[in-house]
């Protein structure tokens, strides 16, 4: 692995390796916040984004959806992966209407291709509620994109057709 990012941050044309270095963590990056920040030119106002990420609430819980043996779904805090994790910022509130929106990669397997990524949205004050960021098959995607899009009340969805997203959306 640190072959391949050596080789990968030194096949950027930058004048200087800050630079390459700032493009590489643009492009793979290993946090949310990391993929909105940017070097160079970016159409986003980084002190906006700085000021927001301040803002930030840490999870109430991180892990793996999973529905127990009654049919319950909820969070395995103690699932982690390297591959996969969701995010709850707020659990879901019978009455409230929520949003889906899931963005698929095209092909997970490759290390150079970006994450899947899903993110939950309360209707009522467009606050996220749950982030969900993927490097996975087909069907491991599908169960914790369906799992989300049930624990939330059957949230209204809108998936990226691309890669994966045209058989996740069917």
């Amino acid at each position: 692995r640190l072959f391949w990012r050596r080789r990968k941050i030194d096949s950027y044309r930058m004048p200087t390796q800050e630079m390459q270095l700032g493009i590489f963590h643009q492009e793979f990056a290993t946090t949310i916040e990391g993929a909105f920040i940017s070097s160079g030119e970016t159409p986003f106002d980084t002190d906006a984004l700085n000021a927001l990420m301040r803002m930030e609430k840490p999870p109430s819980a991180q892990g793996i959806l999973e529905t127990n043996h009654d049919g319950v779904i909820g969070v395995n805090t103690h699932s982690k992966s390297e591959f996969h994790e969701v995010r709850i910022y707020a659990p879901p509130q019978s009455g409230e209407k929520y949003a889906l929106a899931v963005d698929t990669n095209i092909a997970y397997t490759n290390q150079e291709s970006d994450q899947s990524a899903a993110v939950v949205v309360r209707a009522r004050d467009q606050k996220v509620v749950a982030t969900y960021t993927a490097r996975v098959s087909e069907p491991v995607l599908r169960q914790q994109i369906f799992l989300l899009y049930r624990w939330y009340f059957n949230a209204y969805y809108a998936v990226e057709l691309k890669g994966q997203g045209f058989n996740l959306q069917r």
